[in-house]
């Protein structure tokens, strides 16, 4: 996906793709393994040459269609742990530097989880606020401390 994909149909159909496939792989993996998986994707040779105001523009883009799919088409009450996976993809692609944060909170007693991104120390499309009533279980790192994302 680059910046010439934008509003383009090729977008929604690789956005797609990979949504499916990290559903499929939530389905049969176990969380390790499949964070093992994505990291296989982390092209550490890469080093984006975006501006990161496009960065932000692909990646809010992607945000839009992963949201649309899995809520509008898949019917998916909790989409978060999907798009964020997708997110986290597209950045280890690029050469982006971004984690995956999968954090937890008590409502009612009962557990309740959500998984977002973060580039450059802020949370891609979320309100810092709410999720500071998260407590981050799990961190991945893009392993590319040396981009700047916005």
């Amino acid at each position: 996906m680059n910046p010439s994909e934008e509003g383009h149909p090729v977008l929604s159909i690789k956005v797609f793709f990979l949504l499916i496939f990290y559903s499929f792989w939530l389905k049969v993996l176990s969380f390790p393994a499949l964070v093992e998986k994505t990291e296989r994707f982390r092209n550490r040779s890469v080093d984006s040459h975006l501006p990161p105001d496009t960065v932000l523009l692909i990646l809010e883009n992607i945000w839009r269609e992963c949201t649309f799919i899995l809520c509008t088409l898949l019917r998916s009450p909790k989409p978060c742990l999907r798009r964020s996976l997708v997110l986290y993809h597209w950045c280890c692609m690029n050469g982006i530097d971004a984690q995956l944060v999968i954090g937890v909170k008590k409502v009612s007693s009962r557990p309740v989880s959500h998984a977002w991104i973060i580039l450059q120390g802020h949370p891609l499309h979320e309100d810092e606020g709410e999720l500071s009533s998260y407590t981050p279980f799990l961190t991945v790192p893009s392993g590319r401390g040396d981009q700047n994302a916005g």
